[in-house]
């Protein structure tokens, strides 16, 4: 009776297939892009709603 291999997801295969550089590159991008999502969630998290007044817009001439 044969066992029949099973093969890895094809992320899987191309991550391993990478170089150790390569995957420092990709680590070094995601935390970039993490670091940014967080500044940005933190900001906006902060950032007080100003109260819309439409008489404002119309002394702005928009």
């Amino acid at each position: 009776m044969s066992r029949k291999i099973v093969q890895a997801p094809g992320f899987v295969r191309l991550w391993f297939g990478l170089t150790a550089n390569e995957r420092l590159y990709i680590a070094v991008v995601l935390l970039i892009a993490l670091i940014g999502l967080f500044a940005r969630h933190a900001h906006l998290k902060r950032e007080r709603a100003v109260p819309f007044d439409p008489a404002e817009l119309e002394q702005r001439g928009y």
